[in-house]
């Protein structure tokens, strides 16, 4: 299998579940791991024949503003079931949804969560 690795797109958005994060908002960083086959395409150099990163990014971007989440679980779900419907070509993927400075005292190096999904 092949991949293709987008790491740490930024959005600020307003999902959380503490008052502060819905009115204030906060960075996100969101990294995604494709699975596909990309077999053939080097002989053709075409993107038509690939996953474009950009539609990728630019979908993600529309999922986490469309609307206020309470779990950052429920962002990376939507976002790999998004992505596994819309392309093809993709055989797994996994989503990881960060918060890099969560509104938490004791917690300095911020918060993740991972989701894997497959056709299989």
């Amino acid at each position: 299998m092949d991949f293709i690795t987008i790491k740490n797109i930024s959005i600020y958005a307003y999902h959380g579940l503490l008052p502060e994060e819905r009115e204030r908002g906060q960075e996100f960083l969101i990294s995604v791991k494709i699975e596909a086959n990309f077999a053939g395409i080097s002989t053709t150099d075409n993107i038509q024949e690939t996953i474009n990163y950009a539609y990728v990014v630019e979908e993600i971007q529309t999922i986490f503003t469309s609307d206020n989440f309470n779990l950052i679980e429920t962002l990376a779900e939507k976002i790999a079931n998004h992505l596994l419907d819309v392309h093809q070509q993709i055989e797994g993927i996994e989503i990881t949804v960060e918060k890099p400075r969560p509104p938490l005292p004791s917690i300095t190096q911020g918060v993740a969560v991972t989701v894997y999904r497959s056709r299989k």
